[in-house]
């Protein structure tokens, strides 16, 4: 299991840095969620504990750190706090519960996971969370799923088939 998931990281990273690379980006924000574990230990079910304390973020990121440097893409990493919750448009904070963002405020709406990449962005490129941007369009989003790598597209369609 170990080397599958290794390598479903290592083309998730590869697949990001080929996207930088052909745009021409030279500096890439990742979200930095060290804590999320600490803090929600004592909020969470075991199962969810179990899956959070398997996740394979650092690898994913000391992956992404190398074949940056490789490429000569900076990376930084920018604290999540607050990201998820800021409203672009008005930069009211709310506390959000599902994977839809809306804002009580301004009644802005997105996706909560899109809302908080772009304000990673704006916390990179500008230090803090601003408001007055444009709030990502929700028909955009578009999950890049791993099955680009075949080895791990045979092992999900043979696990599938076993469940």
């Amino acid at each position: 299991m170990f080397r599958k998931v290794d390598y479903a990281l290592h083309c998730l990273s590869k697949m990001a840095l080929d996207w930088c690379v052909e745009r021409g980006i030279k500096k890439l924000y990742i979200g930095n969620p060290d804590g999320v574990q600490q803090s929600s230990r004592n909020k969470r079910s075991r199962k969810v504990n179990q899956k959070l304390s398997n996740w394979p973020f650092g690898e994913l990121r000391r992956k992404l750190e190398y074949k940056a440097k490789r490429h000569g893409v900076i990376l930084e990493r920018i604290n999540e706090a607050y990201t998820t919750g800021t409203c672009p448009v008005c930069g009211t904070f709310t506390k959000q519960s599902s994977r839809n963002y809306g804002c009580p405020a301004c009644k802005a709406t997105g996706h909560r996971d899109v809302v908080g990449a772009s304000n990673i962005r704006d916390k990179g490129m500008k230090g803090e969370i601003t408001a007055g941007r444009e709030m990502p369009k929700y028909q955009e989003t578009k999950y890049r799923r791993v099955e680009v790598c075949p080895h791990v597209r045979q092992w999900r369609s043979a696990h599938d088939r076993a469940a």
